[in-house]
Protein backbone atom coordinates (compact mmCIF):
# COMPACT_ATOMS: atom_id res chain seq x y z
CA UNK A 1 0.00 0.00 0.00
CA UNK A 2 0.38 3.65 -0.35
CA UNK A 3 0.30 5.90 2.71
CA UNK A 4 -1.08 9.09 1.66
CA UNK A 5 -0.45 12.43 3.65
CA UNK A 6 -4.31 12.04 4.47
CA UNK A 7 -4.87 9.11 5.61
CA UNK A 8 -2.00 9.44 7.81
CA UNK A 9 -3.47 12.55 9.52
CA UNK A 10 -7.12 11.04 9.89
CA UNK A 11 -5.63 8.20 11.67
CA UNK A 12 -4.15 10.55 13.94
CA UNK A 13 -6.90 12.46 14.53
CA UNK A 14 -8.50 9.52 15.87
CA UNK A 15 -5.72 9.21 18.80
CA UNK A 16 -7.04 8.95 22.06
CA UNK A 17 -4.83 11.07 23.82
CA UNK A 18 -5.34 9.98 27.45
CA UNK A 19 -3.61 6.67 26.80
CA UNK A 20 -0.05 6.51 28.33
CA UNK A 21 3.01 6.37 26.00
CA UNK A 22 4.53 3.51 25.10
CA UNK A 23 8.62 2.53 25.34
CA UNK A 24 9.70 5.13 23.16
CA UNK A 25 7.94 8.21 25.16
CA UNK A 26 5.77 8.95 22.36
CA UNK A 27 2.59 10.88 22.81
CA UNK A 28 -0.62 10.21 21.29
CA UNK A 29 -1.46 14.00 22.39
CA UNK A 30 1.55 16.01 20.57
CA UNK A 31 0.82 13.51 17.32
CA UNK A 32 -2.83 14.41 17.27
CA UNK A 33 -2.55 17.87 17.83
CA UNK A 34 0.47 18.42 15.40
CA UNK A 35 -0.80 16.16 12.94
CA UNK A 36 -1.05 18.91 10.07
CA UNK A 37 2.72 18.85 10.05
CA UNK A 38 3.85 15.18 11.22
CA UNK A 39 1.29 13.57 8.33
CA UNK A 40 3.63 13.98 5.46
CA UNK A 41 6.89 12.63 7.26
CA UNK A 42 5.09 9.95 8.87
CA UNK A 43 3.81 9.01 5.47
CA UNK A 44 7.00 9.48 3.95
CA UNK A 45 8.72 6.96 6.67
CA UNK A 46 5.75 4.54 6.44
CA UNK A 47 6.32 4.02 2.60
CA UNK A 48 10.36 3.80 3.01
CA UNK A 49 8.95 0.95 6.08
CA UNK A 50 6.72 0.04 3.25
CA UNK A 51 9.31 -0.50 0.35
CA UNK A 52 12.15 -1.77 2.55
CA UNK A 53 9.98 -4.24 4.12
CA UNK A 54 11.14 -2.70 7.52
CA UNK A 55 9.20 -2.27 10.63
CA UNK A 56 11.31 -0.75 13.47
CA UNK A 57 12.67 -2.94 15.74
CA UNK A 58 12.02 -0.17 18.57
CA UNK A 59 7.93 -0.06 17.19
CA UNK A 60 8.00 -4.16 18.18
CA UNK A 61 8.83 -3.19 21.78
CA UNK A 62 6.12 -3.18 25.01
CA UNK A 63 6.25 -1.73 28.28
CA UNK A 64 4.77 -4.44 30.89
CA UNK A 65 3.51 -2.21 34.03
CA UNK A 66 1.16 -3.94 36.90
CA UNK A 67 -2.26 -2.61 36.87
CA UNK A 68 -4.23 -2.94 40.20
CA UNK A 69 -7.47 -4.39 40.30
CA UNK A 70 -8.91 -4.55 43.59
CA UNK A 71 -8.30 -5.74 46.99
CA UNK A 72 -5.21 -5.91 48.72
CA UNK A 73 -2.58 -3.53 47.09
CA UNK A 74 0.54 -6.14 48.58
CA UNK A 75 -0.67 -9.10 47.16
CA UNK A 76 0.35 -9.89 43.40
CA UNK A 77 -2.33 -12.16 42.08
CA UNK A 78 -4.25 -8.63 42.64
CA UNK A 79 -2.48 -6.77 39.64
CA UNK A 80 -2.68 -7.51 35.82
CA UNK A 81 -0.02 -6.89 33.33
CA UNK A 82 -0.89 -4.16 30.81
CA UNK A 83 1.61 -3.73 27.69
CA UNK A 84 1.98 -0.61 26.38
CA UNK A 85 2.81 -0.59 22.88
CA UNK A 86 4.26 2.31 20.23
CA UNK A 87 2.35 5.13 19.14
CA UNK A 88 3.79 5.06 16.08
CA UNK A 89 3.87 1.18 15.99
CA UNK A 90 -0.14 1.50 15.98
CA UNK A 91 -0.52 4.20 13.58
CA UNK A 92 1.54 2.62 10.76
CA UNK A 93 -0.59 -1.01 11.43
CA UNK A 94 -3.77 1.08 11.33
CA UNK A 95 -2.87 2.20 7.87
CA UNK A 96 -2.40 -1.19 6.23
Amino acid sequence: PVYIRDEVCDILSTLDCSKACGPDDVSSKVLKECRSVLAYPLSYLFNICHINSVFPSDWKLASINPLFKSGDSHVCKNYRPISLLSILGKVIEKCI
